[in-house]
């Protein structure tokens, strides 16, 4: 690798200073404020109205999950039928135990009645 000429030292300095100079001129101007100024009342209004708007928000996500778990409560029992007659031959083929669908969280009245026992 041959030695660095003037040029491209100065170059290399002019670059370092150029990025510093953008960095600096990107950062101010991202963080500065916008829109024309508001007072404390204003400011307490904005903030009121983002809070009751929050509000809004999580309850209807919870209205949302409690539809979603009286929908799962109603198929929940389609669900086991369909776990009881299905899981025998999917454990055999699989190799899965009694001891992984417990692990699984699969309560052992659901694998009784699938006829898979410990």
């Amino acid at each position: 690798m041959g030695k660095m000429t003037d040029e491209a030292r100065e170059n290399m300095a002019m670059g370092q200073k150029a990025m510093r100079a953008i960095d600096a001129y990107l950062t101010y101007t991202s963080t500065k404020p916008r829109g024309r100024p508001m007072d404390r009342a204003e400011l307490e209004l904005k903030a009121k109205d983002e809070t009751n708007l929050a509000h809004k928000v999580i309850l209807i996500a919870k209205i949302h999950e409690a539809l979603r778990r009286e929908d799962a409560a109603l198929k929940e029992q389609e669900w086991e039928d369909e776990f009881v007659k299905y899981a025998p031959w999917f454990s055999e083929q699989h190799g899965i135990t009694y001891a992984v669908w417990r692990e699984m969280a699969v309560p052992a009245a659901v694998l009784a009645k699938a006829g898979i026992t410990g």
